[in-house]
């Protein structure tokens, strides 16, 4: 448990990205700001994206919705785009 919290929860990504959204009033310094922008590229990156159907040449199915890599349906199988790390799901 971390101390400086008086309880710990389980934050889902969506609302720990609209705390982030919400936490600065104020100016961030440059270290905050870039802090804040890599947990919000990552917490982003957690919430599964519906994938386009494609009929991609190298016989890839699927589209990843954040890169724009093909996939196949193994690749779907794991969750993540193995190339950017997005959380997927099929349609």
């Amino acid at each position: 448990m971390n101390p400086h919290l008086r309880e710990e929860r389980n934050m889902k990504p969506e609302e720990a990205i609209d705390i982030i959204k919400r936490m600065y009033k104020g100016t961030p310094t440059t270290e905050q700001y870039e802090a804040l922008e890599a947990a919000y590229e990552a917490l982003g990156k957690q919430i599964p994206k519906e994938t386009p159907r494609i009929y991609g040449a190298m016989g890839e199915k699927y589209e990843c919705p954040e890169c724009g890599s093909g996939l196949r349906d193994t690749d779907l199988f794991t969750g993540h785009c193995k190339w950017c790390g997005q959380a997927i799901k099929q349609y």
